[in-house]
């Protein structure tokens, strides 16, 4: 019975003081907040005018780039308080203007400023330049991106740990000059990052050249690798892109971005998600309704023209191997033959120095006097 009283007295006290250690550290954590909020209302708020070159060293070593701030003033000084900076310029290596901001409005919090940050970055109006050059390294605002190693900079480190940035109304001009294609220019550009510890998420709207068709969108979910220290080195990444063309010309689309299938034109709707694990492509599932189609399964074949086709394609990358997919595929040519649907699986496995190349083919719904006049074309 003494035993039994004595252990239950050391684990009251125990629990006793490790309430008062966890009382103790809220306390402290609550001062440091109120200090920082403090400061923040009481001393940078009254004269943030004051902070701007501050502000504008400490950008131009977040962001790699020299960076200048044409004015800053108080926005809002409410309990998230909000500031405008007005022409803030970012310099290239060589002294050159490489973007122009005309609006920014940042908006700091006690969270924000205990990790060097911001609570929320909104843009208005950005015009931003994208190049691929001939020998593949693509610029923005005329700073090379990392082609090699893990893909980070400060820049990217700074950028990925931001709690939100919002862009609106912006103009994005992409020009490939590996591709030979002539600049594209992207206007009424919407973008919205959300950044949380490990995951990143971004919405991109944005409005073609007429030529192309509608206004499309693209959503990202990725999770960066747990053991990463650098937000920034997005090869690390693991997640899902998904893109919405509710109106597309794939003739136009093609001449950017390798669609696959051999489909040289058809207009329609197409939605995909894409699969990438650490900078790779790991699989890609597509939702097509098109018409007007003219495809090419191979260089040697003559094209099939089709009057509409739609279905959902898929694309996997296997252990060794590929594996090609449909469902619900439907197609007409302009002739009267019909595909009526079902779903196809082929999986291509090549050589590998053990094993020769070989395959697997599963399928439903066939229709074999179709394929054989498929096959003759």
């Amino acid at each position: 019975m003494t035993a039994f009283t004595s252990n239950s007295y050391r684990l009251t006290k125990v629990a006793a003081t490790t309430a008062r250690l966890a009382l103790w550290a809220l306390a402290v954590a609550w001062a440091v907040l109120i200090a920082v909020w403090g400061g923040l209302h009481l001393l940078i708020v009254p004269g943030i005018a004051q902070f701007r070159p501050m502000l504008e060293a400490q950008a131009t070593k977040a962001v790699g780039a020299t960076v200048h701030i044409g004015a800053l003033s108080v926005q809002s000084a409410g309990l998230i308080p909000a500031f405008a900076l007005k022409d803030v310029v970012l310099l290239d290596a060589q002294g050159r203007e490489a973007l122009r901001l005309p609006s920014v409005v940042v908006a700091l919090s006690p969270r924000s400023l205990l990790g060097l940050g911001f609570e929320q970055v909104y843009i208005e109006g950005a015009a931003l330049e994208v190049r691929r050059s001939a020998d593949g390294v693509i610029r923005v605002a005329g700073f090379a991106l990392p082609q090699s190693g893990d893909g980070s900079s400060s820049g990217a480190d700074w950028l990925f740990s931001q709690a939100e940035l919002v862009v609106r109304h912006g103009t994005v001009t992409w020009t490939d000059d590996l591709r030979g294609a002539p600049s594209l220019v992207l206007s009424d550009v919407d973008a919205v990052l959300r950044n949380r510890r490990r995951s990143h998420r971004m919405r991109i709207d944005a409005t073609p050249p007429p030529e192309w068709g509608g206004r499309f969108g693209l959503r990202a979910v990725f999770d960066q690798s747990l053991l990463s220290l650098h937000p920034g080195r997005w090869r690390e990444w693991r997640g899902v892109v998904y893109a919405d063309m509710p109106q597309v010309d794939v003739a136009q689309l093609r001449r950017y971005v390798d669609v696959g299938g051999g489909i040289a034109q058809g207009n329609g709707a197409v939605r995909a998600w894409v699969d990438v694990a650490k900078g790779r492509f790991e699989a890609a599932t597509v939702d097509v309704a098109l018409a007007e189609v003219n495809a090419k399964v191979t260089a040697r074949l003559e094209p099939v023209n089709l009057r509409h086709v739609t279905g959902r394609l898929g694309l996997r990358r296997l252990n060794g191997g590929m594996e090609f997919s449909t469902q619900g595929l439907q197609f007409e040519t302009f002739d009267g033959l019909k595909w009526p649907g079902g779903n196809v699986r082929v999986a291509v496995y090549p050589e590998d120095g053990r094993n020769a190349a070989h395959g697997e083919v599963q399928a439903d719904r066939l229709d074999l006097a179709a394929m054989a006049e498929i096959a003759k074309r």
